[in-house]
């Protein structure tokens, strides 16, 4: 049985809502986490010299880079959650109208047979 589509257009805004979540957490980790990590190098940066020091910096940029790759990978499965949800919604109303016509041509035939 088809949704209607108020149920459709419902889901729907949910997948976006929870989509814009997702942003959302990899603006924030992205933000949070990069700023820490630079405020991290710039004590070191401050406070330590020599090797151990540059090779800790090193360590530190690799992981900002790593933080950086999982808030693209969160903003791409939000993207990918935005692309499903449309195609899912185009193809429930695509078959909410089959149905409603479906339903229409079955009250003409039974109007013809009763009158």
């Amino acid at each position: 049985m088809a949704l209607s589509e108020y149920v459709i257009n419902f889901n729907y805004k949910q997948a976006i809502a929870k989509a814009d979540e997702l942003d959302a957490a990899a603006a924030k980790l992205e933000a949070d986490a990069v700023a820490e990590m630079d405020s991290i190098i710039s004590a070191i940066n401050q406070n330590w010299t020599g090797d151990n020091a540059q090779a800790y910096i090193q360590k530190c940029t690799t992981e900002q880079t790593k933080i950086t790759d999982v808030a693209t990978s969160i903003r791409n499965t939000a993207a990918t959650i935005r692309t499903m949800a449309e195609n899912i919604r185009q193809a429930e109303m695509a078959a909410l109208r089959v149905a409603q016509a479906a339903a229409e041509a079955a009250r003409k035939a039974a109007e013809a047979i009763i009158h």
